[in-house]
């Protein structure tokens, strides 16, 4: 179901590797009645991928300017991914460190842009998960301590920090009612990449990327409809956004 669904939607499903011995990841997820959540991961079906067909796949996207990753899968397959990308063919490389993995990352230098929520960051910082620190703070020792060139953090319905180099800017939310907020922060990762590859800066990508999740997060559901579930449609959202 999932491979139909993503063709469906445009993407290139080629290297979605099929193994019948090994199963599909699951997770079980938990709303509140204020419509945020968490997530509890199941063991991922990536844990057989292998570095040979890792390489193959980015090889043969090598014109791609943008590699995204995150920690869906085993963090050493994502990190070993971003690595090729970055050092062997020059992407762009953004890599979501969720969840965060028990064990330190050690030296992300190939990384541009590790993405994390606040609470990630805090524990990042060995700080507590509502303390109370500037974002420019946390991402500041993100950076130092993993050597990563910049970090983005997004805070929930207060909006998102980035540190790119030298250059810090906070993007404020756009104020909506939440439903369901599952698949936001996918949704303003996904949306910043989107803009970066369309030309735009970093800035604002990221502003254009807030809207977007706030409008995902008016909408139950991650797996996109034609009956106003999941994630927006562009020209969704562009009419929505054309109107706030």
């Amino acid at each position: 179901m999932g491979d139909a669904w993503m063709s469906e939607a445009g993407v290139d499903t080629t290297y979605l590797y099929r193994d019948h011995a090994v199963s599909t990841g699951t997770g079980l997820i938990m709303i509140d009645d204020d419509g945020l959540n968490t997530i509890v991961d199941g063991d991922s079906a990536c844990k057989a991928l292998t570095e040979e067909e890792t390489r193959a796949a980015i090889a043969a996207m090598r014109e791609a300017r943008v590699f995204v990753t995150g920690f869906g899968m085993p963090y050493e397959k994502a990190l070993l991914g971003a690595r090729i990308a970055k050092r062997e063919f020059g992407m762009t490389v953004l890599c979501n460190a969720s969840p965060l993995p028990s064990e330190p990352m050690g030296d992300l230098s190939y990384v541009d842009y590790l993405v994390v929520n606040d609470i990630e960051g805090r524990v990042l910082c060995d700080l507590p998960e509502d303390s109370d620190v500037e974002p420019r703070e946390i991402l500041d020792r993100i950076v130092a301590d993993h050597g990563c060139h910049g970090a983005i953090m997004t805070c929930g319905s207060a909006g998102s920090a980035v540190l790119d180099g030298g250059d810090y800017f906070f993007v404020p939310a756009t104020k909506v009612d939440a439903v369901y907020t599952i698949g936001a922060g996918d949704g303003y990762l996904a949306a910043t990449v989107a803009g970066i590859v369309r030309g735009k800066s970093l800035r604002d990508a990221c502003s254009w990327a807030s809207m977007y999740a706030a409008y995902k997060v008016t909408r139950p559901g991650t797996m996109t409809t034609r009956d106003g579930e999941g994630y927006p449609r562009l020209e969704e959202v562009e009419t929505w956004m054309s109107t706030r």
